[in-house]
């Protein structure tokens, strides 16, 4: 079994066959990831000056091995992200291999939120709010906004965010920074902020060209 087949948990091959059609390896998807969290993590840690400089990177890249579900979204956003980067719409072969790729996604999650313990976890709690910006920035806003219902369950069923910054402040400072670059897209209120337990964390101004990556936010 390959390293990218333990890593994703398919044991199918379905994300190598979608990522070869689309001529991608798993490394080249991941060597993408790393410069997209690098760019990140410089405005996370801008808003966060508390936090070292540079280890977010490095706590953000060990955190994304410790689920395979997180390498998977890790594999889509990057995926959508160097097609956007040929210039051109998509034709209907890398439309579909697009889509299945998040159709393996959806159900890795919901088997994940089938465990009780597992569902809740914080590397389950970061896919999904990654999940559902990447539907913002990619499929539709409705679709943002079911996510994010659902992601204030699991932060309440945690005890509430102030809760887990108790635990980790990291996924604290990452939540609070995620959501609101989201809503700079959705021109919504902050989900957090509807959690209970809510966070007392200053709140980063936000940038709608964050997970469009976009601008200043371009992986080069």
């Amino acid at each position: 079994m390959s390293t990218r087949t333990f890593a994703l948990d398919d044991s199918d091959n379905d994300v190598g066959v979608a990522l070869n059609h689309l001529g991608y390896s798993f490394s080249t998807i991941l060597a993408c990831y790393d410069r997209i969290v690098a760019v990140q993590c410089r405005d996370f840690e801008s808003h966060y000056t508390e936090v070292p400089r540079g280890s977010s990177v490095k706590q953000f890249l060990s955190f994304l091995w410790q689920d395979a579900v997180l390498l998977n979204i890790a594999t889509l956003i990057t995926t959508q992200y160097l097609l956007s980067m040929r210039g051109r719409p998509l034709h209907s072969g890398e439309m579909w291999h697009v889509l299945h790729l998040r159709g393996v996604l959806l159900h890795n999650i919901n088997s994940a939120l089938s465990d009780p313990i597992r569902g809740v976890s914080d590397q389950i709690l970061v896919a999904v709010i990654l999940f559902a910006a990447h539907e913002l920035a990619y499929s539709s806003v409705e679709a943002y906004h079911v996510h994010m219902v659902g992601f204030v369950q699991m932060i309440d069923i945690r005890g509430g965010l102030a809760a887990l910054g108790r635990y980790d402040p990291w996924i604290e400072k990452l939540i609070v920074w995620h959501d609101m670059n989201c809503t700079k897209i959705a021109g919504c209120q902050p989900y957090h902020l509807k959690a209970k337990g809510p966070s007392s964390l200053k709140k980063p101004s936000g940038n709608a060209d964050m997970f469009r990556m976009r601008n200043k936010y371009k992986a080069r």
